[in-house]
């Protein structure tokens, strides 16, 4: 009987601290919290495949941080897309890769609410608000 009282007596106080944490967690009022610095948000970038005799290419994106590349979609010819994907603010590179062979875009820096835009007639990447 006594063990029985001791493991509620210690167990209540247990259950109370645990109620208040979550009862704290949060703002409140709603919205979303900022990602932390670092973390992974919604990212996005928009390819135009306007070049004559263009190929379909599967679409990577390749992060500098980490470069571990991953698919994020396909495009065909004459097709304008626009990708997202999960990642955090950085330098990324876009690669293509077709039947006959594979592109590389510069390393452009992409934030959370930037969009990169990859025209394949032009070289470079424009990273603009979205």
């Amino acid at each position: 009987m006594l063990l029985r009282r001791l493991s509620v007596v210690c167990v209540l106080p247990a259950f109370a601290l645990f109620g208040a944490a979550c009862a704290s967690a949060g703002t409140g009022t709603g919205e979303a919290d900022a990602p932390a610095a670092g973390a992974q948000t919604g990212m996005a970038v928009s390819i135009d495949n306007n070049v004559a005799g263009a190929d379909s290419h599967i679409v990577f994106i390749l992060p500098e941080a980490g470069g571990v590349r991953q698919q994020i979609g396909r495009i065909d010819p004459a097709e304008q897309r626009t990708f997202t994907f999960q990642g955090a603010p950085g330098n990324y590179q876009i690669v293509l890769q077709s039947a006959s062979g594979t592109r590389t875009s510069n390393r452009f820096r992409l934030a959370a609410g930037q969009l990169g835009t990859w025209r394949l007639d032009r070289s470079d990447v424009v990273v603009s608000n979205r």
